[in-house]
């Protein structure tokens, strides 16, 4: 039996493993992260030959050092920058992730958003429940008649791209490699092109550190004073305070964020142990928050059912593929 450690566990992963435990491993579960400050018997750190991980365990050199035998680190995301990758090689630890293979529930969210934002109904919500009626300022668009700028059309660009079609919204495309499935469809354009015609302008970009504040004050900038930004990719890829700033200064309309750059700090706002940025960061989100020109969500596109049951079955998948020698989701 293989020995692994599952960190990070949610109520809806419990259901997944009533009816799915897999029968090659040892599995002990922690709803905790896994970080250095984690308490684990030396048992566990002997015998461990696998950990599994979501984004907000932070494996470093000194989490690694604590265990003798493991092999193999699968995390329940795309994202690994949790993961000390450098450290991981230097030991021969294998690092596998998630692709993006789940599509339908982060384009769902976002197809579910542009309504909210297109009929304002944020904030229409809002005011009901302080017993304010402003019925002209509800006044909203038909969703047919705007058009959409999709910033990469890997799966999950591509089933928004699909599900804006059905709604019959006017579809640009930006990929440094173009989807010729989707040419029926949607209109691919040169970014700056993208950004200036488009009423939505929705992110689906694997982050890199290339990528950094990719969408910035010089994109924002260029985007219409009616456009909405939407952001479920990754929280660095918009530079949060030129966005802030952007909508107070009525430049753009508004945003939806289901990732942030500052998240691990939002929970634990505290002045006095995070930089002079990131509170800056933090406290024009708050201030955008109580306006009603932005959704923001604590990373909810992709927690549906169906997709939580999709992203272990690949974990497992993963896990699998590497002890027959295969190299399936290997970021290491």
């Amino acid at each position: 039996m293989i020995k692994m450690l599952f960190f990070d566990l949610k109520e809806s992963e419990k259901k997944y493993f009533e009816d799915n435990y897999p029968s090659d491993f040892d599995i002990k579960f922690f709803k905790e992260s896994l970080n250095e400050d984690t308490k684990l018997t030396v048992k566990e750190c002997d015998e461990t030959v696998i950990i599994s991980v979501y984004t907000k365990s932070l494996i470093t050199q000194k989490v690694l050092e604590k265990f003798k035998n493991i092999r193999l680190i699968s995390i329940r995301s795309n994202n690994y920058e949790n993961v000390d990758i450098k450290a991981c090689k230097n030991r021969n630890i294998a690092v596998v992730n998630i692709s993006d293979s789940e599509n339908t529930s982060v384009a769902q969210y976002v197809l579910g958003t542009i309504f909210m934002q297109a009929r304002n109904i944020n904030k229409s919500i809002s005011d009901f429940k302080n017993k304010i009626n402003r019925y002209e300022e509800y006044e909203g668009r038909d969703i047919s008649k705007l058009s959409i700028g999709i910033i990469g059309t890997g799966i999950i660009g591509t089933s928004v791209c699909k599900l804006a079609n059905l709604m019959k919204m006017k579809i640009y495309a930006y990929d440094i490699t173009p989807n010729k499935d989707l040419y029926e469809i949607a209109e691919y354009l040169p970014l700056v092109d993208l950004l200036r015609k488009s009423d939505i302008v929705t992110l689906h970009l694997p982050y890199n550190k290339d990528l950094y504040h990719f969408i910035s004050e010089k994109e924002l900038e260029i985007m219409k004073e009616t456009a909405v930004l939407i952001n479920t990719s990754h929280g660095k890829l918009v530079d949060t305070i030129a966005l802030c700033k952007a909508i107070k200064n009525k430049k753009i309309k508004g945003a939806v964020l289901d990732v942030i750059e500052c998240e691990n700090n939002y929970y634990n706002f505290n002045l006095k142990n995070i930089s002079k940025e990131t509170s800056l960061e933090i406290l024009l989100l708050q201030e955008l928050l109580i306006s009603e020109k932005a959704i923001i969500t604590p990373s909810i596109s992709q927690n549906t059912t169906d997709s939580v049951n999709k992203k272990l079955e690949i974990t497992f998948n993963n896990i699998k593929e590497y002890f027959k020698g295969g190299r399936l989701n290997r970021v290491d």
